[in-house]
């Protein structure tokens, strides 16, 4: 969603302006970007959890591309 693209904008100018990630910053600028992000404690951000989200056809998860490399073989063999 377009707020949910302004809340991470907000948190990597932050991680950017502080010359580290996001996840180095304080409590304070995730409440300050969103108070919804330090209810119940931070959200977990990883690379390979965002890559791993994606497991549709055509997508980035590792079963999908599995899947992708599977068909391409099969198409290549003839």
């Amino acid at each position: 969603s377009r707020e949910a693209h302004g809340v991470i904008g907000r948190l990597l100018r932050g991680a950017d302006q502080a010359g580290g990630s996001m996840r180095e910053l304080p409590d304070s600028a995730w409440a300050a970007a969103h108070p919804a992000l330090v209810q119940g404690g931070r959200p977990e951000i990883w690379r390979e959890a965002a890559v791993e989200a994606r497991g549709v056809y055509g997508g980035t998860a590792r079963s999908a591309v599995l899947v992708q490399i599977a068909e391409a073989k099969s198409v290549l063999a003839g």
